[in-house]
């Protein structure tokens, strides 16, 4: 039956860790998006730090210049916002005039100056030889009607590009740009930097895409040339020939935004103005790079082993600070792994999250472990308490696979009892009294049992079983078999002694020992099951049981057990062959079972040793000893067995 318990449980608890396994994972990979945002959060910023510590040094982009508004440009203009339209006329003609490539303002035009300078600035956006392309917004989409029709008429004939950055909701940092931006139907379909990737000749491609923020070569070098605006009109032809041109505004607390760590160490500072954002996107475009992210697959894979060894450490390791231990180490060997990674050059593999899962795995696991141990625990102590010694059940409690399902060979020492004439004795009593009579003789004999450690197998109707090896192993499973039955031999005695005083004709205790191997475990049917011993070592004991009849005694121990208990002397009583065998059994009495040792003792091993080497010897031998000790059991055997005209040690049994 415990088995079948033992066995659901596990299967319980296997069912259990694949439901771990299964829910944590699906928990690691779909937290950061759904429901904890927050480790979302938490995770780009350690992809943050990885990438700042472990960002490798890039050539500076000499395909794009970027003139910057600074307040060195605005401090001699009579106004700061909007700027100064005949500045940015003037500066236009001036850099259109040195050949670059395309030029890139990224700064709205959305609302009237003052009109000969607004003029100035269209003609100049309109007659510049090189292609323009200019920031651009609609009506409900950040603009009014009034300034979307001004920004309409100013970039009438000139590129157009939407400027928005795309920020993560939850930190505001920009980590994406878009290629298309502009609602269906939109005169600018474009974003900014993918319009003037496209007017350089660019094939741009289409979607969102993760932005890769290009590294500057050294701390003194930014990843771009960086110039005021009004350096532009004096700076060599050569500087501008070709290039990209992007002109937008460096000023504080205007069009700034959060960046990714990685991308500060460009700027040095917590915020970027819009403008280089939008060189490291067309950088990007220009190159055709794209960012290593990290698959939905890879997520889960990742996610999968993580929990895996979570269940694996809390499932197969012990005890609780081995555990803790390894735990430890695979939590850092996944964050190693997302280092090495992003310094490979690959995507950052989330971290956070695979060692949460990690972590819960852990804990699940060594929670389901913790209850299926109690659970073995409870079992095994109310299934055993009542057959074992309390130190067995403990040991049993802290080693349950001891309990192996099915069988395993394994050598203990068998012990039988029977009690002589019980089966009259049965007859003539009332069932109730009788059944009182056997629980109080049975107390006694399972005391002697539980206090020398070994197992009660079975009670068969008077008869006794017990097994010292096992289920807990016993070097000394001989020995305390035989402590046993020297114990059950003399509560016996005093139990049928002070029964005999009340009028109660108990039988004699008859008890066989013997050692060898016996598969034990657990058998039955599929619903009950009964941990036993099977196997010759039992029919053995039993038979030897049987054999003290014969013997006229109330131990017999084989020679196997005898062996094996070097501090107990033993006399010999005979080389038997029980029904159904052909090998012999030597059989051994204790010393002690009547009495000190004496004369009798002494005599006997003498006229033994003339009974083995045969000849008249041994019947003169045993003659005499049966004269002085007319009620000493194998005296009478052996002297009937000569007098019959056997010979030798050697006896058959005719029964069982």
């Amino acid at each position: 039956m415990w088995r079948t318990l033992l066995s659901r449980g596990r299967l319980i608890d296997g069912i259990a860790a694949i439901f771990v396994v299964v829910i944590v994972t699906a928990a690691t990979v779909t937290a950061p998006t759904h429901w904890a945002p927050f480790l979302s959060t938490v995770e780009t910023w350690l992809a943050d730090l990885r990438a700042a510590v472990l960002a490798k040094p890039m050539k500076q982009d000499d395909r794009i210049v970027i003139l910057a508004i600074r307040d060195s440009t605005l401090v001699k203009q009579a106004y700061t916002s909007p700027v100064d339209r005949a500045l940015l006329a003037d500066a236009i003609s001036a850099i259109a005039a040195k050949g670059p490539k395309v030029i890139g303002l990224d700064i709205l035009f959305t609302r009237p100056t003052e009109p000969d300078k607004d003029a100035r600035l269209k003609a100049a956006l309109e007659n510049a030889p090189a292609p323009i392309v200019v920031a651009w917004a609609e009506a409900g989409r950040g603009l009014e009607k009034g300034e979307a029709a001004f920004l309409a008429g100013m970039a009438e004939k000139v590129g157009k590009g939407w400027p928005n950055l795309l920020k993560n909701e939850r930190d505001a940092i920009v980590r994406w740009f878009a290629t298309e931006f502009g609602p269906p139907g939109s005169s600018a379909p474009l974003s900014f930097p993918a319009a003037i990737a496209r007017a350089a000749g660019v094939e741009i491609g289409t979607g969102t895409r993760l932005l890769d923020y290009r590294q500057p070569p050294d701390a003194e070098k930014p990843p771009f040339r960086v110039f005021p605006l009004e350096a532009g009109a004096l700076m060599p032809q050569a500087w501008l020939a070709g290039k990209i041109v992007l002109i937008g505004a460096d000023l504080a607390g205007t069009d700034r935004h959060r960046v990714p760590g990685v991308a500060r160490l460009s700027v040095g500072a917590s915020s970027v103005p819009g403008v280089y954002i939008h060189a490291h996107a067309i950088s990007q475009l220009l190159d055709g790079r794209e960012a290593p992210e990290t698959s939905l697959a890879v997520r889960i894979g990742l996610a999968l082993a993580a929990v895996l060894a979570g269940v694996l450490i809390a499932t197969v390791l012990s005890p609780w600070p081995l555990q803790l231990a390894v735990g430890v180490l695979a939590a850092f060997a996944l964050v190693g792994a997302g280092f090495w990674e992003t310094a490979g050059g690959g995507p950052s593999l989330p971290m956070l999250t695979p060692v949460l899962g990690l972590l819960t795995a852990t804990t699940g696991g060594v929670t389901l472990v913790g209850r299926r141990l109690k659970r073995e625990k409870r079992f095994i102590r109310s299934a055993f308490t009542h057959y074992l010694a309390p130190a067995v059940v403990a040991e049993l409690e802290k080693k349950a696979e001891v309990l192996r399902l099915g069988g395993e060979r394994r050598e203990l020492t068998a012990l039988f009892t029977d009690v002589a004439g019980f089966t009259s004795l049965s007859e003539d009593m009332d069932p109730q009294a009788l059944g009182l009579l056997l629980n109080r003789y049975f107390d006694g004999m399972c005391d002697a049992v539980v206090k020398t450690e070994g197992t009660i197998d079975k009670f068969v109707g008077d008869a006794l079983v017990a097994l010292f090896g096992a289920p807990a192993v016993r070097t000394d499973h001989a020995e305390r078999a035989l402590a046993c039955a020297l114990a059950i031999d003399r509560y016996a005695e005093q139990f049928r002694r002070a029964e005999a005083a009340r009028g109660v004709q108990f039988g004699v205790t008859r008890i066989g020992l013997h050692t060898g191997l016996a598969t034990v475990g657990n058998f039955g049917g599929e619903a009950r099951f009964n941990y036993t011993a099977l196997g010759d070592t039992v029919n053995t004991a039993a038979r030897l049981e049987g054999a003290n009849k014969l013997f006229g005694t109330r131990l017999c121990v084989s020679g196997i057990t005898a062996a094996a208990c070097p501090g107990q002397r033993f006399r010999p009583i005979g080389d038997i062959v029980v029904k159904g065998k052909e090998a012999p059994v030597t059989v051994f009495e204790p010393a002690g079972m009547n009495g000190e040792e004496g004369p009798a003792w002494s005599g006997y091993c003498e006229a033994y040793e003339r009974l083995r080497e045969g000849g008249a010897r041994a019947l003169e031998a045993f003659e005499a000893l049966a004269r002085q000790y007319p009620d000493d059991g194998p005296t009478a055997f052996h002297l009937k067995r000569l007098k019959s005209g056997a010979n030798g040690t050697l006896v058959k049994l005719t029964e069982k």
